[in-house]
């Protein structure tokens, strides 16, 4: 189920620019390199890491930004008619999934745990999401003149899920959640109302998705 997760998240850094053979491809070699990275995190190092943040989140973005580098289509980096934006459709649906995953997030960070540990995993990610959705809220409005960006809510509001992930069961007051979750998810509405733009204009790095804003640098902090 991790090793899924992991390919799932580097899928939405080259959505749209490769062929199903690609994908496969893409999909096949990163599951091989996922067990062996889980394996040196877990096994040999002995890192705790209860909601993958480092082995699902960071490991399966960096991986997907990697594949995006070779996978690179000029046509998205020279785009300028702005079809790499949602339209309302598109965001109405994506709202049906970012509230699936609110609602969800918390048994994915607490599967591994058990008895009060695994109470305090989801208790802790709940905490920690509603706190990430406040800070993506004001970081839209405040960035886009006093307007929601479906964009920056609808990503960064889960972020918090991606930090807390790798302590969510060992933090033990409120306040460690909340703080995380408004910490990543006002740095993860930064990375998609500038971050984007500047690495793609500066190294030439196209982000179908945003992986790196929702799951890189979060899982990073985390």
């Amino acid at each position: 189920d991790f090793g899924a997760g992991a390919v799932l998240i580097s899928f939405g850094a080259i959505l749209g620019k490769c062929s199903l053979l690609q994908l496969w491809a893409m999909a096949t070699f990163e599951v091989f390199f996922y067990c062996m990275n889980e394996a040196i995190i877990v096994e040999i190092l002995g890192i705790y890491d209860i909601g993958g943040s480092m082995v699902i989140h960071t490991f399966g973005a960096f991986f997907g930004l990697s594949v995006a580098l070779f996978y690179q289509s000029e046509e998205a980096i020279e785009d300028k008619s702005k079809l790499n934006a949602g339209n309302y459709l598109s965001d109405l649906v994506s709202m049906v999934g970012t509230l699936f995953l609110f609602a969800y997030w918390p048994s994915f960070n607490g599967a591994l745990g058990s008895g009060a540990g695994m109470q305090r995993a989801i208790i802790n990610t709940y905490l920690s999401i509603a706190c990430s959705v406040t800070a993506s809220i004001v970081i839209s409005k405040f960035v886009h003149g006093g307007k929601l960006n479906m964009e920056i809510v609808l990503n960064a509001s889960l972020s918090g899920g991606v930090a807390v992930g790798s302590a969510a069961d060992i933090i033990t007051s409120p306040f460690g959640a909340m703080i995380t979750g408004f910490i990543t998810g006002s740095i993860s509405a930064i990375g998609f109302a500038f971050i984007s733009s500047f690495v793609k204009k500066h190294l030439k790095l196209h982000d179908t998705c945003g992986v790196h804003n929702l799951h890189g640098m979060p899982s990073v902090l985390g």
